[in-house]
């Protein structure tokens, strides 16, 4: 859809008629950063500079942001600069954006230093400033510097919203203290009548959070059961993260049995499992001995499309999962789809590795005087393919792929340049068999098919001077 809109934007341009104004060139960008190409987003900021319709903070902030959820951060920071220049004053959301850029580079000195910056420009942090700093910190193991956060957004009169909270109890999970983390979603629960719900995501951080703490071996399943009949009766769908999760925790907890009917249960509820949903319950059917059930649930896997990965085929000893002739490991896999792909490579270069055979034998056998004075070196004679080989790989570029172009209407692909080539070489090797026709029938009139490196006397390009050429084997 973005190809068609930049088609459209540029008819456009080309009428005179219906010139684009901001909104469009703001849309057309936004499109480019939702697909990922910052490069054409940043040639149509270009563009605006150029033209009468300037960019406004809208479109500034668009590309700043798109640039940063791919950590192209010094980037932003430039085009940030260039904002600045142009006398675009930045609003909350291009700060965000940039904090939120500097932090996932851990950057913590310049998202400070960002942080200041506003409030001094009386650009006060909203909840999404304070949240991308939460979330931030806690997932590098920073969690009393993010209650420092939470605690400065209470004092600002900033509520913290769902995900400033779960992300403060991914915090305390991957630490381990999931009695804190416990506090914070009752903390949440408690203020359900205040517009704040716990989503989705907020419940597979806790049941996450038992799972690595270890609480289902302890026999503390019951509150992970608890949790998950929690989240139906909220009215949210467990999705297929929630399920993975509670067979995880079954799983090491030796309740195999449930962790099947788990399965079982997403697969009615509309929720299919994906391949670490397979690779989880079937690493715990190993685990707990049950190598027949693992066994039925990887052809199932299979079927599906999905694959095992390496930590589920390092628990057979022989790296394999099942019987070698049913089921590969998956390197073996990842081998053959490489050898697939340069397949196409293979093919082309059997027939030139044929026409480059006793090349050089060939060349020493002929007669490469030029003159009195001159004699063209055997070795040379492999060159001048290799340059004729260039060539030919240029006229092809620049002049027959073009004219198919024009003449198709499309670009000519990998395989038909390499269809091409075949064609190529099959020509270049039926001139040789010729060649070689003509040169045996020439042999038996000299009677030199008996004679061990006899030289058969045949013209050269054309040349009236009989020159010995191929050699007798």
């Amino acid at each position: 859809m973005v190809a068609e809109a930049a088609t459209l934007f540029d008819k456009m341009m080309r009428g005179g008629n219906c010139q684009p104004d901001v909104v469009t060139y703001g849309t057309l960008v936004k499109g480019f950063c939702m697909r990922g190409d910052n490069r054409a987003a940043i040639q149509l900021l270009r563009k605006m500079e150029e033209g009468v319709c300037k960019p406004d903070l809208v479109v500034y902030n668009t590309i700043i942001n798109s640039l940063c959820k791919d950590t192209l951060v010094d980037d932003a920071l430039n085009l940030f600069s260039e904002m600045m220049c142009k006398g675009i004053s930045p609003n909350v959301i291009t700060y965000t954006s940039l904090i939120n850029g500097v932090c996932k580079l851990g950057e913590w000195k310049e998202a400070t230093r960002l942080l200041n910056e506003m409030v001094s420009k009386n650009i006060f942090p909203d909840v999404f400033t304070f949240s991308v700093l939460v979330d931030t910190l806690c997932k590098e193991g920073m969690v009393v510097e993010a209650e420092g956060v939470v605690e400065m957004m209470i004092k600002r009169d900033i509520d913290p919203d769902t995900v400033t909270y779960t992300s403060l109890m991914d915090g305390y999970c991957l630490r381990g203290e999931i009695g804190k983390a416990q506090n914070v979603f009752e903390l949440m629960l408690s203020k359900g009548l205040m517009g704040l719900v716990a989503n989705t995501v907020t419940y597979n951080t806790l049941l996450d959070g038992f799972g690595k703490a270890g609480l289902c071996i302890a026999g503390k399943i019951e509150s992970a059961r608890d949790l998950f009949c929690g989240l139906s009766s909220k009215g949210l769908r467990p999705d297929v993260r929630t399920y993975t999760i509670m067979i995880y925790g079954l799983c090491i907890a030796g309740l195999t049995s449930e962790a099947e009917k788990f399965l079982i249960q997403m697969v009615e509820k509309g929720c299919s499992p994906d391949g670490c949903t397979y690779n989880t319950i079937i690493r715990g059917f190993i685990h707990n001995k049950q190598t027949s059930r693992a066994m039925v649930l990887i052809r199932t896997m299979v079927e599906k499309g999905f694959s095992a990965d390496a930590s589920t085929t390092e628990l057979i000893p022989d790296g394999s999962i099942g019987k070698p002739w049913r089921l590969c490991t998956v390197q073996k896999v990842e081998d053959f789809k490489t050898r697939l792909r340069i397949l196409p490579l293979w093919s082309a270069s059997t027939p030139i590795a044929v026409q480059y055979s006793l090349t050089i034998l060939q060349a020493v056998t002929m007669d490469r005087q030029i003159g009195t004075h001159f004699k063209i070196p055997a070795g040379s004679i492999l060159v001048i393919v290799l340059i004729s080989t260039a060539v030919s790989l240029t006229l092809i570029d620049r002049f027959l792929c073009p004219m198919w172009q024009k003449l198709t209407g499309q670009f000519s692909t990998s395989p038909q340049r390499i269809g091409l080539g075949h064609m190529l070489n099959v020509l270049g090797m039926a001139v040789l068999a010729l060649v070689e026709s003509k040169q045996l029938k020439i042999a038996k009139t000299h009677h030199l098919q008996d004679q061990l490196g006899a030289i058969v006397p045949i013209q050269q390009c054309g040349s009236q001077n009989g020159k010995p050429h191929y050699p007798i084997d």
